[in-house]
């Protein structure tokens, strides 16, 4: 979809259109397991500050990370997504 009135020979070779800014987006899957070849729980952290889900916040995040965290979205209450947050909380 492009927006009304920009037509493919207005963008630039990155796709953008002239006025448009590019956003970066650092996501990083915290890992479950000491390997990391098997994902059992589920987080994702966002720009080093916003968690999507909690299931392995406390698990694979060292304690500065942690402390960087101001933001946590739980996407649902499955316990792949919630098992670490009691002990994320008590730290």
């Amino acid at each position: 979809m492009q927006p009304f009135g920009v037509t493919d020979k207005d963008r630039t070779p990155n796709g953008c259109t002239p006025n448009s800014k590019l956003i970066f987006v650092k996501v990083k899957i915290v890992p479950s397991t000491v390997d990391g070849r098997h994902q059992l729980l589920t987080s994702y952290l966002i720009n080093d500050t916003l968690a999507v889900d909690a299931g392995s916040l406390s698990i694979g995040l060292t304690r500065e990370e942690q402390l960087r965290l101001r933001s946590i979205v739980i996407t649902h209450t499955h316990f792949d997504h919630v098992a670490s947050l009691p002990l994320f909380i008590m730290d």
